[in-house]
């Protein structure tokens, strides 16, 4: 974990160092909340007779729903016109996963269990913009894309994943590419300090784990159906103008 941070550092210092010139910069930090929602249906054959009363092959579905809250802090070197993020965060996520009918009918299951997962992560985020005036405060546009680094944190059973018949708990395997869109303001507090505030929501593209459930899936099931992952960011900060 040391080395992702260290080379974060490296890279938004030496960003900062290049635009600083031209444009000028700023530098800052605070905190960062960011829900994020999927969901992944499973759609399988049932056999005949694989449960009672049951005397023909049918279609079932199981729905896999991931909710998940991450808050930490977060770092900002901004050279006008880019913003580049670097973001500590962690926090649960609650999975839910709604059986079938006929799993759910079955002695001894349920119709819904739900499971926590917790996870720590690393965000670099790399942030078009355009600043504006409104009076005494800055208004900007923001878009552009944030790499998830998941180091440490596993999901349960509950999970549609599977290899060789075991659950496999890897934390990279849930790094996600995400793209960000939305907007921010600065409010000035004194000369060269202001408060900086921002939200955005982005859609995060497959990650590993996803395409390791859809293979695993036309292997022994049938295909997996995922939703979009996507949800809102807010950050709230405090910088300093160079």
């Amino acid at each position: 974990m040391k080395k992702y941070i260290v080379l974060a550092l490296i890279v938004l210092l030496s960003a900062g160092a290049v635009f600083a010139d031209d444009y000028g910069f700023s530098v800052g930090g605070g905190f960062s909340f960011v829900f994020d929602y999927t969901t992944a249906t499973l759609n399988y054959d049932v056999p005949a007779n694989a449960f009672p009363g049951q005397t023909m092959r049918i279609e079932e579905s199981k729905k896999q729903t991931i909710k998940e809250f991450n808050y930490g802090g977060y770092l900002f070197f901004d050279a006008k016109y880019v913003e580049f993020v670097l973001t500590l965060a962690g926090g649960p996520a609650d999975i839910t996963v709604e059986y079938p009918t006929l799993v759910a009918q079955s002695p001894g299951n349920e119709e819904e269990v739900t499971s926590t997962k917790t996870s720590f992560n690393m965000g670099f985020s790399v942030l078009g913009k355009y600043p504006f005036t409104l009076g005494p405060v800055t208004l900007f546009p923001l878009a552009g894309i944030d790499y998830i680094v998941y180091l440490t944190g596993t999901y349960p059973k509950a999970d549609l994943q599977k290899t060789n018949g075991v659950h496999r708990n890897v934390a990279a395997d849930f790094n996600t590419l995400w793209f960000k869109f939305g907007g921010g303001v600065d409010i000035p507090v004194m000369e060269k300090l202001f408060v900086r505030v921002e939200a955005l929501y982005g859609f995060g593209l497959e990650n590993k784990f996803q395409k390791n459930g859809e293979d695993e899936a036309e292997k022994q099931y049938g295909e997996v159906d995922w939703g979009w992952v996507n949800g809102p960011t807010v950050r709230v900060g405090v910088g300093y103008k160079f």
